[in-house]
């Protein structure tokens, strides 16, 4: 038999928006018990759960009732020119902001708290240098960890209730800090180019 994997995503995405927002194995399986067997309706979840389109709260070893839900993107509501983020800042108060918008990690105070420290001691360098300096000290300090779980939701984020997940969010905030850091490195190299 083939087993059409994305009929059982649609139907746990089509329940997303109800009150508990997931679907129990048990209404998965009366839902689909004429097409596939236990051990088959139970293969395809695994296989959804290990690609990253359903959450769960067990797994199939454990025994039980598992949950699967679709994680809503915490960047849906988002303004779509802004790229969730992922736009070249045309200053570093423009970095700033992308950034307290759309980490989605309490990363976020390192980088801010660093802006300071920067202030304090290197006064004076520019904003552009500072936060070039306080992004490179956050990504050398915690690049390339596994401490994500150490960190809780960025109360700053465009999308406040959005649901955290600690390893896929970390390493958003890991790319979305290396993508400004490139971008900002950049523009201070134009300048220094146009000066001499």
């Amino acid at each position: 038999m083939l087993i059409d994997e994305n009929k059982v995503y649609q139907f746990v995405n089509s329940k997303r928006d109800n009150i508990l927002s997931s679907v129990t194995i048990y209404v998965l399986r009366l839902k689909f018990q004429s097409r596939y067997s236990e051990d088959e309706l139970d293969d395809i979840l695994d296989l959804l759960v290990d690609s990253g389109k359903l959450k769960t709260n067990g797994t199939k070893a454990e025994g039980g009732m598992r949950s699967f839900w679709v994680r809503r993107d915490p960047d849906e509501y988002a303004p779509k020119d802004e790229k969730g983020g992922f736009l070249t800042p045309c200053s570093p108060g423009h970095s700033l902001k992308l950034l307290n918008n759309y980490m989605r990690t309490n990363l976020l105070i390192f980088i801010h708290g660093k802006v300071h420290k920067r202030k304090d001691i290197c006064a004076r360098q520019s904003p552009l240098e500072h936060i070039i300096g306080a992004i490179n000290d956050v990504l050398t300090a915690w690049k390339g960890t596994n401490l994500f779980e150490s960190f809780l939701k960025n109360p700053l984020h465009y999308n406040p209730s959005f649901d955290l997940e600690a390893e896929e969010d970390f390493n958003h905030d890991i790319k979305l800090m290396m993508f400004h850091l490139k971008a900002l490195r950049r523009t201070l190299k134009n300048i220094e180019q146009d000066e001499f």
